[in-house]
């Protein structure tokens, strides 16, 4: 069943009214949900994978070597670059 997330009587007063309060209620929640989401990105991206975060991971393969880790790692680094991290 699905949870109800406005009370009664936010439901009777969204009811009431007019176009120009409907526009202003929707931009309202709209914002709300936008500044919400800014705030869960940022959490996880505090929690993101780092570059050396990778590199350890890779150096930890079997069969990579210094110069394939290296090479693996360059193209790593640009991506980041790139992206802005």
């Amino acid at each position: 069943m699905a949870r109800n997330l406005i009370t009664r009587q936010q439901y009777k007063d969204i009811k009431k009214k007019d176009h120009t309060q409907m526009s202003e209620f929707f931009a309202k929640v709209w914002q709300d949900g936008f500044n919400d989401g800014i705030k869960s990105a940022k959490k996880s991206a505090t929690a993101a994978v780092k570059p050396g975060d990778i590199e350890k991971a890779i150096s930890e393969v079997k069969g990579i070597g210094d110069v394939k880790l290296k090479a693996i790692m360059q193209r790593v680094y640009k991506l980041y670059e790139v992206t802005g991290d």
